[in-house]
């Protein structure tokens, strides 16, 4: 469901948007992927502006029951603040204060130069979004919509959850060259981290480890680094990796024995660095090709992108004509 914005005298209320392609389920619910962290940075060029940021965050942040201290991200900033959104109260309590929205800006004398928000915009949910809202229309008039307009997104993590899978039920394999780290708990394989922590990686890992929930979860961290409004046409960040079935038969170079000791260190390290181990370059293209011959039968990653874009416009996020 997407919301809409509108002033009505000294109130301001959420207008519910008719949802016509049901898209919106994969920003405010989980039925598709979903979007796990934003981050976002907006330069502020007008003078006049920029003193007014300073002069209300100066006020502002005195509240410390709303403004709470924070540790800042690095880059540059000067403070750095968790804003604890009164929607926010209802979380529960394992949400824990991270997944209050973090702003951090740089400012001077003369006025703020740069603000940072980051957040989970699936986590606070459209109440958090409007309660959001509502306080950065204190530091500008323009609330989330200055973002919208003027923001640059520089990180967008994207998850997707399998509640029926089990990490011993697909192989994940990367179709580029990537470092990879696994773990395990009492032997067995419960999670992997493609690509190093400075930059774009996918994260998979059994989601009753971390969340107590059934299933598995496969989420993409990335780095557009384009307009916050371009959104919408984020490229499918999971299309650089194939999933398959763990249910498959030993290609013809491998002995049946062979096949079942890799299939065996599989279980404990994952596939993708059981196959790191085959002694030739050779062998381990010829196994990577034959996995991915056998693509997960509920895993497509062009059909799950599929309903992206209009998921992202009708939760009106980053609509500026929605917020008002």
């Amino acid at each position: 469901m997407g919301y809409a914005i509108k002033k009505m005298g000294s109130s301001i209320k959420p207008i519910k948007i008719k949802n016509t392609s049901g898209g919106g389920k994969l920003l405010w619910g989980c039925n598709g992927p979903s979007i796990d962290y934003l981050a976002i940075i907006a330069d502020v060029d007008d003078a006049a502006i920029a003193s007014e940021m300073r002069q209300a965050l100066l006020v502002l942040t005195k509240d410390t029951s709303v403004w709470l201290p924070s540790t800042k991200s690095g880059g540059g900033y000067s403070v750095a603040r968790r804003l604890r959104l009164g929607s926010l109260d209802q979380l529960p309590k394992a949400v824990g204060k991270d997944s209050l929205p973090h702003l951090e800006w740089r400012w001077d004398a003369n006025g703020v130069s740069r603000l940072r928000l980051s957040f989970n915009p699936t986590t606070i949910g459209a109440e958090g979004m409007l309660d959001l809202h509502n306080e950065l229309q204190n530091i500008c008039h323009e609330g989330w919509k200055y973002f919208i307009q003027h923001g640059k997104l520089t990180r967008a993590d994207i998850k997707y959850d399998v509640a029926h899978w089990s990490m011993g039920d697909f192989y994940v394999i990367p179709t580029h060259a990537v470092s990879q780290i696994s773990w395990n708990k009492s032997g067995r394989f419960t999670g992997v981290v493609f690509g190093g922590s400075k930059g774009r990686q996918l994260r998979v890992y059994d989601l009753k480890e971390k969340h107590g929930m059934n299933g598995v979860r496969l989420e993409c961290k990335t780095l557009p680094n384009m307009p916050l409004i371009a959104l919408p046409k984020m490229a499918n960040p999971f299309a650089k990796y194939v999933v398959a079935t763990a249910c498959l038969p030993a290609p013809k170079a491998l002995k049946s024995w062979e096949w079942s000791l890799l299939c065996h260190a599989a279980t404990t390290i994952g596939m993708a660095n059981a196959i790191k181990k085959l002694p030739t370059q050779y062998m381990r293209s010829l196994v990577k090709n034959h996995i991915a011959s056998f693509p997960a039968p509920t895993w497509k990653a062009n059909e799950l992108w599929k309903g992206w874009k209009a998921a992202v416009i009708n939760s009106k996020l980053v609509n500026p004509s929605a917020w008002y």
